[in-house]
């Protein structure tokens, strides 16, 4: 949906209008005919602003009336950021961009492939996410996860595939938990929602008194422990050949309420330690069962994301 007079002034003087009229005065119903609401914010018409969240549908009309469309389960995920916000239902009305296509594999494919369009409207989306902070992945994980499982959605690939990537990302927000929570590490990094073609997904450290970079790769499964197998890429596969501390961290979601851990450092996986050829195209994936290592799997109790 292309935007007309799409530009770093419309969305901050949008981002105005809804912090002052919607969420300081507490109306989620706004009269079209209010006196009262000012003809202008931050220089832009009102009526400019208002066709523009209506656009993007965070605002819909009704009865002579504006409601404000956004849920209190979404301002509670994003701490009411209204900016932020605004950003999610422009992405979703973007769903043909290029841009947003791309998100699956993280933050930096968006912000280069933007950089790369160098128009008008592409900068000012660029100007968008520094404005809400959003170039700060690790501050905005959740933000992230979300503009990642959508893009996944319009993947025109088989459903199974993508549901593949959900489950994906489900492990990957586990173990982010399991380092804050259990390790107790100040500030694990998900490295993939930031770039997917690094070769593992988390970065962490060996402990809060040694900083060494600990890589974890996360592999998850709702198959259950009979079934589950780790498909490790030929890109992985030279990623933990080459870094010192590089785990895996193998995830049984069967059952989501009680989820099991397997961490498995590099050295137990036979293959990693075999003499492979990994320049070979012809190898592009090698498979490792979650059975094989039964014994290493114990429920992680009391995570809360």
């Amino acid at each position: 949906m292309k935007i007309n007079n799409f530009s770093i002034g419309l969305v901050l003087a949008s981002k105005n209008y809804l912090e002052e009229i919607v969420i300081f005065n507490d109306q989620k119903r706004i009269d079209i005919g209010q006196e009262n609401i000012k003809d202008k914010f931050d220089g832009i018409e009102t009526s400019e602003i208002i066709k523009f969240l209506k656009q993007i549908t965070i605002l819909k009309e009704e009865n002579n009336f504006l409601i404000y469309n956004v849920t209190e389960d979404l301002s509670a995920r994003y701490s009411n950021k209204i900016l932020r916000i605004l950003l999610t239902f422009f992405y979703k009305s973007q769903k043909k961009s290029s841009w947003v296509r791309v998100a699956k594999r993280g933050k930096a494919p968006v912000f280069e492939r933007l950089a790369s369009e160098g128009t008008a409207s592409s900068k000012t989306i660029l100007q968008s996410f520094q404005e809400a902070g959003l170039d700060d992945t690790q501050e905005n994980i959740n933000w992230w996860v979300d503009f990642q499982f959508f893009s996944q959605s319009l993947s025109d690939e088989e459903q199974d595939n993508i549901n593949k990537s959900e489950i994906g990302l489900i492990g990957e927000i586990l173990s982010i938990e399991y380092e804050k929570q259990k390790r107790k590490i100040k500030k694990p990094l998900l490295k993939s929602i930031e770039d997917s073609s690094l070769g593992y997904d988390i970065q962490s450290q060996i402990s809060n008194n040694n900083s060494e970079p600990l890589f974890i790769e996360v592999k998850t499964s709702e198959r259950g422990l009979e079934d589950a197998e780790a498909i490790i890429t030929s890109n992985e596969l030279k990623k933990a050949k080459t870094l010192n501390n590089y785990h895996f961290h193998f995830w049984d979601i069967f059952d989501l309420k009680k989820p099991k851990l397997a961490i498995i450092r590099k050295e137990r996986i036979k293959f990693i330690n075999e003499n492979i050829d990994l320049g070979d195209e012809e190898i592009n994936s090698l498979s490792s069962k979650f059975k094989t290592y039964e014994s290493d799997f114990h429920i992680i109790e009391d995570l809360k994301n």
